[in-house]
């Protein structure tokens, strides 16, 4: 299933010499790295799929306008609480903690632990919850200006012909949504604890219950309530608050199965919880700005972009390019965190840096042939999923999406090479460090949005995304350099090399199909569908094309990702 260690099993001995040779346990635990994120990735898989059904449906309903602009605004709050509280900081103060507890005081003790979280967790989010709520009320009461709704949405308001100003919209839906964020963040440490137990596929297949909720909550009230606009959108929102509980249920289930469900006590003095406490700390201060950011983004399009529908353009751009990066490379990083966090507590930095180089390596090389794929087949990805099936989802806005995907596109190798280079740190209970370097690449990020927005409308966000992911990424592999010495750089390199080659030959073979008669043209094969064939086509030809490339420059890269017992 999703490993048969248990956190309460030593996965390697002890080292304190940092030149001794990694222990046979830990390099079973390093083996298990491809097998854990296989089982993060199917589910993740799944779920990115059900979630593109979701963003079909949504397109269809709501297009790249107005409308679907507040409900992306309003439903990022919850999710960047989520990122920050749950999966974020907490999870990655918790979890390096937690497995020190159970290893250490057993599992009993590492019970009581999680359940004083958890109740500090949601007293503290629950208060902010109804702050937050009586605050965005007072605004929404307040504004009276603001960029109205095009005229396509401005009819899909609860009374017809009314015209609702977008950031009002943006302010009530985001009172609606707020109940979230303490549901989500419960269902991300939930999903914590289970990966301390190497229990990665009860907390990967929870978004397939908030996707399955919103398709059914659209379809449902369309065809058997007669909604649309704005009517239909509030449904939406009040089905993203029961999926939240429904989570929640799920995850409290498996952890009843492996008997590990939290004792809920308010112990909030204990030591482990300071510990969490001051450690989670600057990794608050680094996440809050990158968060925070994320949200400027968005915000920035919708003030700087003459086009009301620019957050949404955003929005479905990066569902598209996230489907790559969730997959696989959040996937892979889920996986590896309690290997790396329990070769930290162990002291076994050989076999730390052992499980960083084989997370880095293939997590790149998947990464990288993505890229190239996403930069030659975006524009006919986006009509193919959103556009062809009609709806409010037109060329313009495959345009616009397109063009903002190639941009996010360049930056995916960046983005998975972060998720490792940063557990890797919060593993070691370094978190400081990669808080300032955060904190510094948001103030590169939002320069860079104010500059290049303005020549490259929502587009000009999206590569200042990915230049400064970049730029992040190196200089958390710099730093990284210097905390763990173990580690083997120059052999990193050249598979990287290797991969960089296989993406080249992969990506000219791509570009040759799409430029074929049968796929170019308005005459090309599949007719409606042709945006779909040309991208299943020459998708296929460019992972047959990079799998036989691989067995013959790079084996190992391969190897990886087929054979669980390869070191």
């Amino acid at each position: 299933m999703e490993g048969a260690s248990h956190a309460d099993e030593p996965a390697g001995s002890s080292a304190t010499d940092g030149a001794s040779p990694p222990s046979s346990d830990a390099t079973l635990a390093a083996d298990g790295i491809a097998g854990s994120a296989r089982t993060v990735a199917l589910f993740t898989a799944a779920s990115r799929c059900l979630g593109l059904v979701r963003d079909v449906v949504c397109a269809f309903f709501f297009g790249a306008g107005g409308l679907w602009s507040a409900f992306s605004i309003a439903f990022m709050v919850p999710n960047l609480a989520r990122r920050l509280f749950g999966e974020g900081a907490l999870s990655a103060a918790f979890i390096p903690v937690l497995t020190d507890t159970i290893v250490r005081d057993g599992r009993q003790r590492g019970r009581r632990l999680s359940g004083s979280v958890l109740t500090l967790l949601a007293t503290v989010l629950v208060g902010v919850t109804v702050l937050g709520c009586a605050a965005l009320l007072i605004a929404f009461r307040a504004l009276d200006t603001g960029a109205n709704l095009e005229a396509g949405d401005a009819g899909a308001s609860l009374e017809a012909g009314a015209s609702i100003p977008v950031r009002t919209l943006v302010l009530q839906l985001s009172a609606l949504l707020l109940p979230y964020m303490p549901l989500i963040c419960l269902v991300a440490v939930l999903g914590g604890m289970l990966h301390v137990h190497r229990r990665f596929a009860a907390p990967a297949a929870a978004p397939l219950v908030l996707n399955g909720f919103i398709i059914a909550t659209v379809l449902a009230g369309s065809a058997w309530g007669h909604w649309e606009g704005l009517s239909l959108l509030y449904a939406v929102a009040a089905a993203v608050l029961v999926a939240g509980v429904v989570q929640i249920v799920l995850q409290l289930w498996v952890l009843s199965s492996i008997r590990a469900t939290p004792i809920l006590n308010r112990d909030w003095g204990d030591g482990d919880v300071r510990r969490i406490m001051l450690l989670m700390s600057p990794m608050v201060l680094g996440m809050a700005a990158v968060q925070i950011n994320t949200l400027a983004d968005s915000l920035i399009a919708l003030v700087f972009v003459d086009h009301p529908g620019a957050p949404a353009v955003l929005y479905y751009a990066q569902r598209l390019y996230q489907v790559p990066l969730g997959v696989f490379a959040i996937s892979l990083a889920t996986a590896i965190f309690p290997l790396l966090s329990r070769m930290a507590a162990d002291h076994d930095r050989q076999g730390l840096a052992r499980v960083f180089e084989r997370g880095l390596r293939m997590s790149l090389f998947v990464a990288v042939p993505a890229c190239v794929g996403l930069c030659l087949t975006g524009r006919s990805l986006t009509q193919g999923i959103f556009e062809i099936w009609g709806g409010r989802f037109g060329p313009d806005d495959t345009e616009r999406v397109s063009h903002a995907l190639w941009f996010y596109s360049l930056g995916i190798p960046a983005y998975a090479a972060q998720h490792v280079l940063v557990r890797t740190f919060y593993a070691q209970k370094i978190s400081r460090l990669p808080a300032r370097i955060a904190v510094v690449m948001v103030l590169l990020n939002l320069t860079l949005n104010l500059i290049l927005v303005q020549v490259m409308d929502e587009a000009g966000v999206a590569l200042a995304t990915s230049i400064s992911a970049a730029v992040q990424a190196v200089w958390l592999a710099v730093a990284l350099r210097r905390s763990v010495p173990e580690i083997r750089w120059a052999p990193l390199a050249g598979r990287v090399l290797r991969t960089v080659a296989g993406s080249t030959i992969m990506g000219t073979v791509v570009w040759l199909v799409l430029q074929s008669d049968a796929l170019s043209g308005g005459g090309g094969l599949g007719g409606h569908y042709a945006p779909l064939v040309r991208v299943f086509v020459s998708t296929s030809a460019g992972v047959a094309v990079y799998a036989m490339t691989a067995r013959a420059i790079d084996r190992q890269g391969l190897g990886d990702l087929l054979s669980p017992s390869r070191r």
